[in-house]
């Protein structure tokens, strides 16, 4: 049975639908997106909110939760496994995750997205930031649709910029990767040369999120002050 999402003035109430995970839910249209076969979802959460703070990101207090909530909600709505990569995987012993911690030290969110390919069960893995509150599950889902067995991986494009933690991995990508972190070089596009990339266009996404919200990070304060604030029962329903 589905949980009802609570959308108030202060945001959604994820406590009530993060234990909620495979329900069915609505994309473009209004059409069913049902639960993703077959990949696994990976959240990046081993940042510092260090111009919110500092301390654990993924944690902060926010519209009644935390942070990580809204995304992990929408993930685990979608995939059967979902793997936190995180420096605290304790703070996750009440969520039905896998939380690891990186394989490899230092080399920031490429470590991250290494240490998830290698620890999902599935070849494709959707990969995405903790601090994305907005994601829209059709696309995500439209996305899943589109990665071809030939793809290393599959990049939402919103104009001239490239979503990389909002994306599709094959496990494909993990020996570039693993060389790169060997090399000291741990830029996220540093292994793009080596693998086959394919884009969606941003018209695509705009077809769920005219307004592509579901790329917004939270940043800053005022990005954490706008959140809380807002109304987003329009976006964080889909």
């Amino acid at each position: 049975m589905a949980c009802q999402v609570k959308a108030t003035r202060r945001g959604l109430n994820w406590l009530n639908v993060i234990h909620d995970l495979r329900t069915s839910s609505k994309g473009a249209g209004g059409s069913v997106v049902e639960g993703i076969k077959e990949a696994s979802a990976v959240l990046l959460a081993g940042g510092k909110s260090r111009r919110l703070g500092g301390g654990d990101k993924a944690f902060l207090p926010c519209c009644g939760g935390y942070l990580v909530e809204p995304a992990l909600a929408t993930c685990q709505k979608l995939f059967s496994q979902v793997i936190v990569v995180t420096r605290t995987p304790e703070h996750y012993r009440g969520y039905p995750v896998t939380a690891v911690t990186d394989l490899v030290e230092g080399g920031g969110p490429l470590a991250g997205l290494y240490t998830g390919l290698k620890v999902s069960a599935y070849d494709k893995s959707f990969v995405v930031a903790c601090d994305m509150p907005f994601l829209n599950r059709g696309f995500i889902a439209r996305m899943a649709q589109e990665m071809r067995d030939e793809d290393d991986a599959l990049l939402p494009r919103t104009n001239a910029h490239v979503e990389q933690l909002h994306a599709f991995y094959s496990r494909s990508c993990l020996q570039p990767i693993r060389r790169a972190l060997h090399e000291g070089r741990y830029r996220l596009i540093i292994f793009h040369d080596d693998v086959c990339i394919r884009f969606i266009p941003a018209d695509v996404a705009r077809e769920f999120d005219p307004g592509l919200k579901m790329f917004a990070n939270i940043n800053r304060p005022h990005d954490l002050q706008e959140y809380c604030d807002g109304d987003w029962s329009d976006l964080l329903a889909v």
